[in-house]
């Protein structure tokens, strides 16, 4: 039977974006049991996770920030040059009126912007949707989410850039981006 003595729960308020990594909820429980029966906390009896935490995994904005994105930067931007290089179409594209510094920048450009596109759109449906949304104060930490997205991408896609100036093939592009990350 239950011996003797006090318990509660404690419960932690939600944190600030805590909608954007719902992953971390398996190893920092939002509830935990505190009990006077022993120096350590019973855990028996009850489950720690959350059984929807526990089926959708560690998958969340923040890991596919974090974990994805430098890969999917490095799959946009690995071949930039490389590609043209190999194919034999580099003095064509230098032949063109545009200088070949404004052409690879142009390319990098729409590279930053399709991978920026879709994490615009979920962070801010994700914005509107956590407790923060509508204080200027949760606007403000989601604009500086939005710059450190920013940077991150682009910091990526000049790792590849400066890896595509090597002039190298687009396997060791690939091979190099990937060893940095």
């Amino acid at each position: 039977g239950e011996r003797p003595g006090a318990s509660t729960t404690t419960l932690l308020p939600p944190a600030d974006f805590a909608s954007f990594a719902t992953g971390y909820s398996n190893t920092l429980p939002q509830s935990h049991r505190v009990t006077t029966w022993s120096r350590h906390t019973r855990t028996d009896g009850y489950a720690l996770s959350s059984p929807f935490i526990n089926a959708s995994g560690r998958f969340d904005f923040a890991f596919i920030c974090v974990s994805l994105l430098p890969l999917f930067a490095i799959a946009l931007g690995y071949n930039v040059v490389s590609s043209d290089r190999e194919s034999g179409t580099l003095r064509l594209v230098g032949a063109q009126p545009v200088s070949l510094a404004r052409l690879i920048a142009a390319r990098f450009a729409i590279r930053f912007a399709l991978l920026m596109a879709p994490l615009f759109v979920t962070g801010t449906i994700l914005y509107f949707w956590s407790a923060q949304a509508f204080t200027l104060f949760g606007m403000a930490q989601w604009l500086a989410l939005a710059l450190a997205l920013c940077l991150y991408v682009g910091f990526w896609l000049a790792v590849c850039g400066v890896i595509n100036t090597l002039g190298r093939g687009s396997s060791f592009n690939a091979m190099s981006a990937v060893a940095l990350y």
